[in-house]
């Protein structure tokens, strides 16, 4: 795994910094290492159905009812299934 030096404020156009301090590098991305609270923090903050509802309704929080309503084998796919819609900020 290839992490950024911290100490050089990566430009945005070419990294992210992550809430937890990880640095993704935007030119050659590569989430390896990058912490499971990153990731969750994002979908919790991404809304589902880009806002359209009443009251927001978090990707994370849809995750987390499939992960409910499926087969108890089937839980990690049920919280993992919208993973694609983790987005970067504009």
């Amino acid at each position: 795994m290839r992490q950024l030096d911290l100490l050089k404020k990566p430009s945005g156009r070419i990294a992210m910094l992550m809430a937890s301090g990880f640095t993704l590098d935007l030119e050659t991305p590569c989430a390896d290492g990058m912490p499971i609270s990153d990731v969750a923090r994002s979908l919790a903050y991404q809304p589902r159905w880009a806002g359209a509802t009443r009251e927001f309704y978090s990707v994370a929080e849809h995750s987390v009812m499939v992960s409910r309503l499926v087969p108890p084998a089937f839980a990690l796919d049920g919280l993992c299934h919208d993973l694609d819609e983790l987005s970067t900020p504009r």
